[in-house]
């Protein structure tokens, strides 16, 4: 045998190696990979959708429980009740899909924009807090049925599609629910 022959095979034995310790690696470490090793197959803008699906979940959830204990009017505090029911189903569903597509990275506690914002509307009192309650999540969902309706058409993955179709008539009937409250507390 040849120094080169040597050499090409001692390389070889080397990359060998190095594969063999990269796939020994956790997975948990690997981006993309479960604890399973089951590859996420999600582009960027499915997981994107994802991620930001579970934080205003979340978001709805938390600010929902605060506001049904510190609401004066009674309709804000059904609507935040019925939230924290919806939501919660919401995101066990999205929960579900991202663990059957190995999407590890999906977020349980909410974003640094999303505290704040909860802590200025918690911060608050009595009619002010109901109307900033109010206007945020008319705001919160349209931007939910936007997302949703757009995920419903154009993601990339079927199963998000489906997820995204599934829950937005749940979204336009929050819309049209919150609106109307919106309506009722503007006439007054």
């Amino acid at each position: 045998m040849t120094a080169f022959g040597a050499i090409a095979i001692a390389c070889a034995v080397g990359f060998v190696a190095h594969v063999n310790d990269a796939r020994a690696s956790s997975s948990v470490d690997r981006p993309g990979v479960d604890e399973e090793g089951k590859a996420d197959t999600l582009s960027n803008s499915d997981r994107a959708f994802l991620r930001e699906a579970a934080i205003g979940g979340l978001f709805e959830v938390q600010l929902g429980q605060a506001v049904a204990q510190k609401a004066t009017r009674d309709d804000v505090r059904k609507f935040a009740v019925h939230m924290v029911s919806d939501h919660s189903k919401g995101n066990k569903a999205l929960a579900d899909l991202a663990q059957r597509k190995g999407y590890t990275e999906l977020p349980t506690k909410l974003d640094e924009e999303h505290a704040k914002q909860m802590d200025e509307i918690l911060k608050l009192g009595g009619a002010e807090l109901d109307a900033k309650y109010v206007s945020t999540m008319v705001q919160d969902h349209e931007d939910d049925v936007d997302a949703f309706s757009h995920a419903k058409d154009a993601a990339d993955d079927a199963d998000v599609r489906d997820f995204a179709g599934k829950a937005l008539p749940m979204l336009q009937e929050h819309l049209k629910s919150i609106r109307a409250i919106r309506q009722k507390m503007q006439s007054k």
